[in-house]
Order: structure tokens, then C-alpha cells, then sequence
């Protein structure tokens, strides 16, 4: 009904049937008049997609890298198709849209390492529809290489003590004095420590040697270093003293 908080309507209108669309005008007194003729409108036939071009999957860390360019026309969103090796879908189609990846790549996460699983992808078009499939590709995801740092290094005369973290529990630490990663034969290790609730510690309480740095390897794959050792005291080093002078006399 009319009044005076009216406002203009300048909306579109979803069409997503053909429809018949009729118009009244009214005034402020209540009188109207219906606008003819009737408005009959339909969607256009909708276009199927291509097939999107140059579609590539590179393993990752428990993930894969999918990368792929667009059909003739560009599409407002992209969706994704995951098979095992038998051929079967695994869980729903992941539509690039809610993935916020218009830039034609997305990286899928959570994948099992050393287990092979395939990928395709589709353009959508604009009533929800998707075109063909690219073909299958197959990638075998890597196991995920953990995270390890170090906090402290400490030498103190003969006692060694380092610290540091780590992202996966159960994982071995190795450390050494020397870069492992550099040429040649890697350097012999100072000893190993397990990680435990994130955290793992390194203790010699009869360390001999001189170091300055440390770095770490982990069993997952992890590098840490090089990390600066705190000497409060050379090993070896003994304890020094001023000289006090004592005088005896007779008063």
C-alpha cells in the first residue's frame, strides 16, 4: 500500500523460471493504475562450460598443489573432484567459491602420505552447473616434515644443556657442533633427544669439547640452526681468585 515512507524499488529481480511480471502505480490518495502490457521474461538458455586447460597436481606435504587455466570463457567458480585409485569419488565436490581461490588454484590438505589419489576439476557456470571433467591425474603426497627450533644452549665447564621444540611428538632430534647439511661427510652427531608434549632436551653433564654453535635434525624431516651456545665457563677452565696479602706483626 502506499504511504509516505515509500521508497523506489531498483533491486533486480532473480528470474529463474520464465515469469510474468505485472506493475501498479499508486498515489498517496490510493488511487492506481496498472501498467500494461504484462512484462514476460525468461532466463537464457544456459551454456555449458568448457573444459578448463593446462591442469597440473604437484604433491606436497600431506597435500597437493592444483593448478589450471580457464576454458574459452571465464567462470565464476571452479569445482573439484577427488578419486582414489579405483575410480571412486571421495566426499563431495569442493567448489572453489567457498575456497575463496578465483586465481584458478587451490591446495587440497589433510591428504594421506604415500597414498596415491586423483584429481579433476570442472568450471561452473552461472545456474550452478558444471561442465566436463579435465582428465584424472594422480599424485602421491609427501609425509609432512615437522617444525623444531631451539629455545636454549647452554655450556657450562662440562655441562652441555639444550633446548628447544618440536611439532610432532615421538620424533627423534640429532644434534651437532658443524652444519650436517654441509659438503662432504656429515659431521659426527653430539647425541639425540625425543620429542615429548612438544619439547625435547639434550643433556651431557661431561662434555669436553669447545662449541660456539649447534644445529638440529629431526627424524621427520625437520632442521633447526645453526643456534649460538651460551659459555658461562670454558670446559676445563678453573676457578681464579685475587691474591690476598697477609700481614704478621707484632703490635
Amino acid at each position: 500500500m502506499p504511504s509516505l515512507t515509500a521508497q523506489l524499488y531498483n533491486a533486480p529481480i532473480a528470474i529463474k523460471a520464465p515469469t510474468t511480471l505485472r506493475a501498479v502505480v499508486f498515489n498517496n490518495a490510493g488511487n492506481f493504475v496498472e501498467l500494461t502490457p504484462d512484462g514476460h521474461y525468461a532466463p537464457p538458455d544456459a551454456v555449458v562450460p568448457a573444459m578448463p586447460t593446462g591442469f597440473t597436481v604437484t604433491a606436497g606435504p600431506t597435500s597437493a598443489i592444483l593448478k589450471w587455466g580457464p576454458p574459452e570463457a571465464n567462470y565464476p567458480a571452479y569445482g573439484i573432484q577427488q578419486y582414489d585409485a579405483a575410480g571412486s569419488k571421495i566426499g563431495a565436490i569442493i567448489d572453489t567459491v567457498d575456497r575463496q581461490t578465483l586465481d584458478k588454484t587451490i591446495t587440497i590438505t589433510g591428504l594421506t602420505a604415500n597414498v596415491q589419489t586423483f584429481f579433476t576439476v570442472a568450471a561452473k557456470a552461472t545456474d550452478g552447473t558444471y561442465g566436463p571433467e579435465t582428465a584424472k591425474l594422480g599424485v602421491t603426497p609427501t609425509a609432512a616434515v615437522d617444525t623444531i627450533a631451539f629455545t636454549t644452549a647452554r655450556l657450562d665447564r662440562t655441562d652441555l644443556r639444550i633446548d628447544g621444540t618440536g611439532s610432532q611428538n615421538g620424533v627423534t632430534i640429532t644434534l651437532y657442533a658443524s652444519n650436517p647439511a654441509a659438503p662432504g661427510s656429515p659431521p659426527p652427531s653430539l647425541g639425540t633427544a625425543p620429542v615429548a608434549v612438544g619439547a625435547w632436551t639434550f643433556r651431557n653433564r661431561n662434555f669436553n669439547a669447545q662449541i660456539t654453535q649447534v644445529w638440529a635434525v629431526s627424524s621427520a624431516g625437520g632442521r633447526a640452526g645453526p643456534f649460538t651456545v651460551d659459555v658461562r665457563r670454558t670446559a676445563g677452565a678453573l676457578f681464579s681468585f685475587p691474591m690476598i696479602r697477609l700481614r704478621v706483626g707484632r703490635k
